[in-house]
């Protein structure tokens, strides 16, 4: 298989969720009962390491080949013959800043110039309604300016400078409260 920025790509879910098919017997095979692997970042900077990570740049595309990787693993319900699917980097760590990774120093920044925050987050939202088992914060802290998510539930005039893990905003009011 190639790594999933070939598969978007091809773009055809149904070979997505045939790949999640395979890959989740492929780990229930080897004991592995949760997948930390689950891309929804886009590739918006062609710079940033991750982007061959990811199912593209394309944010409804990426949210069905999100979904259907998520069904593949996991199944129709969670049971024996599912591998429980974890979706990363809540809202997108593909908008690092400059292009640098946000687990190194120089790069700690996530950047939505253009407001395009909510192109992020789509696919995060289909890989809710795909009833993903868990989501992934992102490494970065989101960069103040002028931007505004969900509608106004993430401003970045007034978004904590703290790593998405501890930031309320996200966490609680947008992944928590907005998604359930």
């Amino acid at each position: 298989w190639p790594l999933e920025l070939g598969l978007g790509t091809w773009g055809v879910a149904d070979r997505v969720r045939d790949f999640g098919k395979i890959v989740s017997k492929e780990y229930r095979a080897i004991g592995v009962r949760m997948a930390l692997s689950v891309p929804a970042n886009l590739a918006t900077d062609p710079r940033w390491h991750g982007s061959q990570f990811t199912f593209g740049e394309d944010s409804t595309k990426v949210g069905t080949l999100v979904a259907a990787y998520i069904e593949g693993l996991q199944g129709e319900t969670m049971g024996a013959e599912s591998v429980a699917a974890v979706v990363g980097r809540f809202p997108g760590a593909g908008a690092s800043k400059g292009g640098v990774d946000a687990r190194l120093a120089k790069g700690k920044y996530l950047a939505y110039p253009g407001n395009n925050i909510d192109a992020h987050l789509a696919p995060f939202a289909e890989a809710i309604k795909a009833k993903v088992s868990a989501v992934m914060p992102a490494y970065g802290i989101l960069e103040t300016g002028s931007w505004k998510g969900l509608g106004s539930v993430l401003d970045g005039a007034t978004m904590e400078q703290v790593g998405a893990t501890f930031n309320k905003t996200l966490i609680t009011d947008a992944l928590r409260n907005h998604y359930s």
